[in-house]
């Protein structure tokens, strides 16, 4: 069930081209900004390190989600929590990727993208088929399937066809998986760059057709699978494929069969470092070669399936570890922009408080100019008030001087002519004699 569970996961991803990663590095690289490009950019890339599982997916997909949370990017904080999903299901993390595409479907709700929704819950449903609960799965798929119709989402509807199908398969409903399956494949026919996706339904169509016994078909099923996979060179669809044929063979218990295969898939696994894939698969070699009384190679393949089961255990470790960094990092950087910006409010408030002191001064000192300008116009008035009212005085003065000349020259005149008088008149005794006598 676990290569299903994998078969469900890749087709549920996005159809896209090929991306250049260096170049899509070198933008990030080169853009200091937060803005919608950089968190669209970041998302892509971390949408691109999904498929080979790397951890620079978590990493890229944290960034992109806080700097999306910073300038409240509804679609870049959507896409975020998606591939964070996403990476969690890969990872086997299920609670997590649950949780995280939750928040992605509601964003994607708020923004009414009925696409982005619909994949959505197709990967919660994928997380919950993780986890075996095959009724939340189903309930999943159904409300994913439903908006999809709706939409008339071609790639969707064929995404969602192929889970439920998947569980119909769980619970032995073949003919009705089948269904399901052929229809996906007739969808993804018609839909450009959907190759990948067609063949790995086709392995899904080829393990409903073994459990309809109709096992020429099924085989036919899967090497045209095989077939298209080869030709687009995608490896790791390959191995699932090789795994999926193997798991058939082993069913019908041909030994040999399933060895053949199951180690042409744990071959690719190796070179993709696909340590969850190499552990299962693992344990079914050790089984199989137990099964053919090679007990020396069935032990050493236990042994390599409980080295991937502890490095898986460590693996889930060190992720913890990047999620602690990356979060560690992304709040020192908060903190530094925080002190950045309260350094900078601080040195706004003292150029502002500046501003205002040199206001201050520069308007007393104006008063005080204009003050003094009046004040020094006022005593040059009375300065010259006091230097009219001090001439007009000594005008005054000096006519009260001729005046006095004047004055004086007429009594002295006055007096002169009395004595002239009293000169030429008679004595006043002889007068009074004369008058008496």
């Amino acid at each position: 069930m676990k290569s299903l569970i994998i078969l469900v996961l890749f087709i549920s991803n996005n159809l896209c081209g090929i991306i250049n990663l260096d170049s899509l590095k070198t933008c990030i690289a080169n853009n200091n900004k937060v803005d919608t490009n950089k968190i669209n950019t970041l998302n892509l890339l971390a949408n691109s390190y999904l498929m080979s599982k790397n951890d620079s997916a978590l990493l890229f997909a944290n960034q992109a989600l806080n700097e999306a949370k910073k300038i409240k990017y509804l679609k870049g904080m959507a896409a975020a929590y998606k591939n964070l999903g996403d990476f969690h299901n890969g990872a086997s993390n299920f609670d997590l990727s649950i949780y995280n595409l939750i928040e992605s479907y509601k964003i994607y709700e708020q923004l009414d993208s009925k696409a982005k929704m619909s994949n959505a819950l197709n990967s919660i449903a994928n997380s919950y088929l993780g986890l075996n609960n095959y009724t939340k799965a189903q309930e999943y798929y159904l409300k994913s399937y439903n908006i999809a119709i709706a939409d008339s989402n071609k790639a969707m509807i064929a995404t969602t066809s192929v889970g439920l199908g998947n569980i119909l398969l769980y619970n032995n409903k073949p003919k009705e998986a089948f269904e399901y399956f052929n229809k996906s494949v007739i969808l993804f026919n018609s839909i450009p760059n959907a190759l990948t996706q067609k063949a790995l339904t086709l392995l899904a169509l080829g393990n409903s057709l073994i459990q309809l016994h109709e096992n020429k078909k099924a085989y036919k099923s899967f090497e045209e699978s095989v077939e298209l996979l080869s030709k687009i060179k995608n490896r790791y669809g390959l191995a699932s494929a090789y795994s999926t044929i193997g798991k058939a063979y082993y069913d019908e218990n041909e030994i040999k069969k399933s060895l053949f295969y199951y180690l042409k898939a744990d071959s690719i696994f190796k070179i993709e470092n696909s340590y969850l894939d190499m552990k299962d698969i693992s344990f079914a070699i050790s089984e199989l070669y137990k099964k053919d009384k090679q007990f020396e190679k069935s032990l050493n393949y236990y042994v390599l399936f409980s080295k991937y089961k502890d490095s898986i255990f460590n693996g889930k470790k060190s992720k913890q570890l990047l999620e602690v960094e990356a979060k560690y990092e992304t709040e020192k950087k908060e903190n530094q922009n925080k002190l950045l910006r309260l350094e900078n409010a601080l040195s706004t408030d003292i150029i502002k408080q500046q501003k205002i002191i040199f206001y201050i001064i520069a308007a007393a000192l104006l008063i005080m100019s204009i003050l003094a300008f009046f004040i020094l116009k006022g005593l040059k008035k009375q300065q010259k008030a006091n230097e009219v009212i001090s001439r007009q005085k000594q005008e005054v003065e000096l006519q009260k001087h001729k005046i006095e000349i004047h004055q004086k020259e007429i009594i002295d005149s006055i007096k002169y002519a009395k004595r002239i008088q009293q000169a030429s008149l008679p004595h006043s005794s002889y007068i009074k004699k004369y008058l008496n006598g």
